[in-house]
């Protein structure tokens, strides 16, 4: 049976009639809801992001911007933290995303982050309306879930908590699902496949790679409810949705390749902090569904919810009105849906809530055998990470829910004409589409004023002493002695880490969930990473006597603690950033012999950029020198000597090279040009230009000859596909029939 013969696959997919003035209101509304939801994170003087881990995972937004401002370049690197990180091939980075970067770029971090986030959630809310009209649904189910996607719990708990990837990657998981359900609706147009590509792209590009994997499951688990019809006792396979979902899959390849490539390429200089030691607490499942229908925030301080908020917090619709809008009329009235067979959206759903729930109650053995097998996998196992999916379509199941009560009550009506007194009853058809209109923005707005339900996680201002004593003075202290670039040792945690980038400082101490592991050393016995660092910052008694106990004195010369005593501390016989030793002299320390600054030369003339750093040596007539800086060797680093390419050395860790014996001083010149980023580049400029021809249909002008071969090639795959599948229907029918009774 062909699909044009079926009706319930007919590819004449007409949706809802709305005027461009409705579309126009509809949108309209979202904005302005979005706005209000988001007023909090408006641009004010000092009023910057929330949450404990903001200013570590948005650094490289503040180290662009500044760069692009005084360079006019993005750089490749960040110097600032740990012993230097790649910028763009972190998992965590989101400098490819328009919607994060460019505001950034356009007025500063501080600001542009806030308008990022404001700019994501009407991005939330338009894709919700997207997909509900992509469903078919009316304007009232459309809308709806546009205002459930911006209200959702998940959302602005993420963000409060400072996740900032986390909470921006979810705009993208409608804009992925509405892509999706237009590769099975629309089955003659090409715009879902370039759709679905584009939005699984910048879902990776927000640094949101944790949601990948689980966003991938779903897109397949709804497409797989499409592709399989049975008739009879034969199961068709429908090879167009096969044959679609291979292309947005394999320009999702191609558009992605600038991340993924270098990500692969590297993976073992990627150290991921594995969590598969760290089993998942169990905790009740009735606890977590109820996240989803109650909005009161106080259950975690009164600790009745399962566990953090921007873990857990996943509320979307509240539970009197659910109930409601189910014990309204008949629940068969589902079935006045926008398309046939909307079991084929309900069954995935439930199924995804489902199994959402119980990953996020910690009894899914089979992610915890991934967990410990798959250390990028331990990941996954977040739950937070799930119930953002699952709110989503919990959202969608309540939009579906209203937008059938809609019609059944106000489009169809026909359970109107079965009644007697039907014009006296007829009258009855205005009040209760105003009900359902009332239940459904009571719903929203409930949803939506939640926002501000976590005082504490909202934008705040940099103006308490603490932040005023630390950041300010005595970080800007430093800086102001011209010191250069230098690692500075602060307190075991996130705080504080703006402060470090805008001073041009390192921040040397972070237990961050990815590090970088440098490649094996080809001089030097030793580790040069955990040299300590020449400066440190103490805020408490507990911390100063720590560092004097690690052989730091008082720096008396800077700006004193509210209790009188210096802010730094300063540890002798450090070695500096850019020093030279001889190679003789570096061959006889080891980790058991550690290297200290007698035996080194600083080297005073150094420049210093995000990714480039120039030298200029003196070097010895009598025997050769290894000139290091103290940036970690990770692929990609180059480096040239008097303008000449030069071998890269890694030594203990840190990148350098040996300059042979010689008169004269010598320029050397580091640069962080990795090729594997800028081959995954070009990889995705082409994979766009494809997309872009794609979409304008020039394959015409291909040989005819060629595009045989590629439908040859589908038409075989899908043969093999369809016989696979009946054979494994044939073999389950076969187990059943011989199992005795």
């Amino acid at each position: 049976m062909s699909t044009a013969d079926d009706p319930e696959r007919s590819t004449a997919v007409r949706l809802p009639r709305a005027s461009a003035l409705l579309v126009g209101l509809e949108l309209l509304i979202l904005l302005i809801a979005a706005l209000w939801a988001t007023s909090a994170y408006f641009p004010q003087a000092d009023r910057q992001l929330p949450g404990y881990e903001a200013e570590w995972l948005t650094s490289p937004a503040y180290l662009s911007a500044e760069s692009f401002r005084t360079n006019g370049y993005l750089p490749l690197w960040q110097p600032y933290l740990g012993s230097g990180q790649p910028t763009f091939e972190h998992p965590f980075s989101f400098l490819l995303n328009p919607i994060n970067t460019l505001p950034s770029l356009a007025v500063g971090a501080q600001d542009g982050l806030l308008i990022s986030v404001i700019l994501s959630v009407i991005l939330t809310g338009w894709s919700g309306w997207l997909l509900g009209r992509l469903l078919g649904f009316g304007a009232l189910g459309r809308v709806l879930l546009g205002l459930l996607c911006i209200g959702k719990g998940n959302l602005h708990a993420m963000l409060g908590a400072g996740n900032f990837q986390l909470g921006t990657a979810q705009a993208y998981l409608p804009l992925i699902l509405a892509g999706t359900v237009a590769l099975f609706r629309f089955r003659e147009r090409r715009w879902p496949i370039v759709l679905t590509a584009v939005a699984f792209t910048l879902l990776l590009w927000t640094g949101g790679v944790w949601y990948v994997l689980p966003t991938l499951i779903m897109i397949l688990l709804v497409l797989g409810f499409q592709v399989f019809h049975r008739e009879g006792k034969r199961i068709l396979v429908d090879g167009a949705v096969i044959r679609r979902t291979l292309w947005m899959l394999a320009l999702t390849v191609g558009l992605c390749t600038v991340t993924w490539l270098p990500l692969l390429a590297n993976q073992t200089s990627l150290v991921i902090q594995s969590r598969a030691d760290q089993p998942s607490t169990s905790v009740d499942p009735l606890r977590v569904i109820e996240q989803f229908f109650n909005g009161d925030p106080t259950l975690y301080d009164r600790g009745l919810a399962p566990g953090l908020p921007q873990v857990f917090y996943s509320y979307v619709f509240s539970w009197w009105l659910l109930i409601l809008i189910v014990a309204l009329l008949p629940f068969r009235w589902l079935y006045a849906a926008p398309f046939p067979q909307t079991w084929r959206i309900w069954l995935p759903a439930l199924l995804i809530i489902g199994y959402c729930v119980v990953w996020a109650a910690g009894s899914a053995p089979l992610l915890d055998y991934f967990a410990r097998n798959f250390t990028a996998l331990s990941y996954w196992h977040f739950a937070g990470r799930a119930l953002a999916l699952a709110s989503l379509w919990i959202a969608i199941l309540v939009a579906l829910r209203l937008d059938g009560l809609w019609r059944a009550v106000v489009v169809k009506a026909t359970w109107i004409k079965r009644l007697p007194n039907v014009d006296q009853v007829e009258s009855f058809k205005p009040l209760l589409a105003a009900l359902l209109v009332l239940l459904a923005a009571v719903g929203a707005f409930d949803v939506l004023a939640m926002w501000s339900a976590f005082p504490q996680q909202q934008p705040t201002r940099r103006d308490t002493q603490l932040v005023k004593t630390f950041d300010d003075d005595c970080l800007g202290w430093l800086r102001g002695q011209q010191v250069g670039l230098q690692s500075v040792l602060g307190p075991l945690d996130y705080s504080s880490v703006l402060a470090y980038t805008t001073n041009g400082l390192r921040r040397s101490n972070l237990d961050v969930d990815i590090d970088f592991a440098a490649q094996p050393s080809t001089l030097y016995a030793g580790d040069l990473l955990r040299l300590s660092p020449r400066y440190a910052v103490a805020q408490d008694e507990a911390q100063r006597a720590t560092l004097k106990q690690r052989g730091y004195l008082e720096l008396r010369a800077s700006p004193p603690t509210e209790n009188r005593t210096p802010c730094l501390y300063l540890k002798p016989n450090t070695v500096s950033y850019a020093y030279a030793i001889p190679s003789r002299v570096l061959n006889g320390y080891s980790d058991l012999n550690p290297l200290i600054s007698l035996h080194t030369t600083p080297i005073q003339q150094v420049w210093h950029g995000a990714d480039r750093i120039g030298l200029v040596v003196d070097a010895l007539p009598s025997d050769s020198l290894v000139v290091t800086a103290q940036e970690i060797t990770y692929p990609g680093w180059r480096v040239w000597v008097n303008d000449q390419p030069a071998t890269l050395e890694s030594v203990g860790g840190q990148i350098g090279v040996v300059i042979p014996p010689g008169n004269g001083a010598v320029k050397v010149y580091f640069q962080y040009l990795p090729s594997v980023f800028f081959n995954g580049a070009w990889i995705t400029l082409i994979a766009a230009g494809i997309g872009v021809l794609y979409l304008l249909r020039m394959d015409r002008l291909l040989p005819p000859s060629f595009l045989r071969w590629l439908g040859g090639l589908g038409a075989a795959f899908q043969t093999w596909l369809g016989k696979a599948v009946a054979s494994l229907g044939r073999s389950l029918t076969q187990s059943i029939d011989d199992k005795p009774e």
